[in-house]
């Protein structure tokens, strides 16, 4: 995925726009949740 990112980055802005996003929806960012449960 990165050689095609490297060749298709210099050639247009949308299309780095698009692996932009595509890298998040691969890895997305771990939100710490709230505890469920009783509190001693």
């Amino acid at each position: 995925m990165e050689k095609i990112e490297r060749k298709l980055t210099e050639y247009d802005t949308d299309i780095q726009l698009i692996f932009k996003y595509l890298k998040k929806l691969i890895n997305p960012p771990v939100e710490p949740r709230p505890r469920i449960g009783f509190k001693p």
